[in-house]
């Protein structure tokens, strides 16, 4: 008889902390958001290099250390030139560190889109890419419980935690690039440098010793 409960009650538990781990997970994504324009020389081919200007959106989710986050994101793109025009959606991967108050990133994410160059409608593919240098210009910091963690923490065996949170803004300068593959044309090859604003809202767990040592009942952080 406790043989047969103990299998049903060990795939109950199991489905539990599966659930619980997941909710912990949803609570502790960092979301980024940043937004970037400046001028671009494109190269559509056949006339040499065609100025105008670029409007780069982009917004991931992902995971953070407070030293360092990973995320994956989508991008929206729009530019305009003398001889080209195009709007591009993708979806990549972006790597930020922090030094300090400083920042350093870097992004590459594959793209589709339309074009119209010279009065011709294409159809593109390609990767998108950048490098990203920046600077906090405003920071805020913060610290919360999650909801009551006597199951988790005995029932579980799970560790108690806290949730920090830090927010920033931060002045970007991102050096991008891209080459886009068109059906009926050479290549289009992109450079430009784009100024901009981040802004990032990471969480990162911090698992507690004891909630009774602590003065805000959730023990002392490690």
């Amino acid at each position: 008889m406790a043989g047969s409960l103990a299998g049903p009650f060990g795939r109950s538990r199991a489905r539990v902390a599966g659930l619980v781990a997941l909710l912990g997970c949803l609570s502790s994504c960092t979301n980024v958001t940043r937004l970037g324009v400046g001028p671009v020389a494109a190269y559509p081919g056949g006339q040499g290099a065609s100025y105008g200007d670029a409007f780069v959106l982009r917004r991931g989710i992902g995971t953070s250390d407070f030293e360092g986050i990973s995320i994956g994101e989508y991008e929206a793109r729009a530019v305009i030139t003398e001889d080209t025009q195009s709007v591009t959606l993708g979806a990549g991967y972006s790597g930020m560190r922090w030094l300090g108050s400083g920042l350093l990133a870097m992004s590459i994410a594959p793209a589709f889109g339309v074009e119209r160059c010279r009065g011709e409608w294409l159809g593109n593919v390609g990767l998108h890419g950048g490098f990203v240098t920046g600077i906090t210009l405003a920071e805020e910091v913060r610290q919360w419980k999650p909801p009551p963690q006597m199951f988790r923490h005995y029932a579980l065996g799970l560790p108690e935690y806290v949730v920090r949170e830090r927010e920033r803004t931060v002045l970007t300068l991102e050096f991008m690039g891209s080459v886009d593959a068109r059906l009926s044309r050479e290549p289009l090859l992109m450079s430009g440098i784009l100024i901009g604003l981040a802004w990032t809202n990471e969480s990162h767990e911090v698992v507690v010793e004891s909630i009774d040592e602590s003065p805000f009942g959730f023990g002392p952080l490690r």
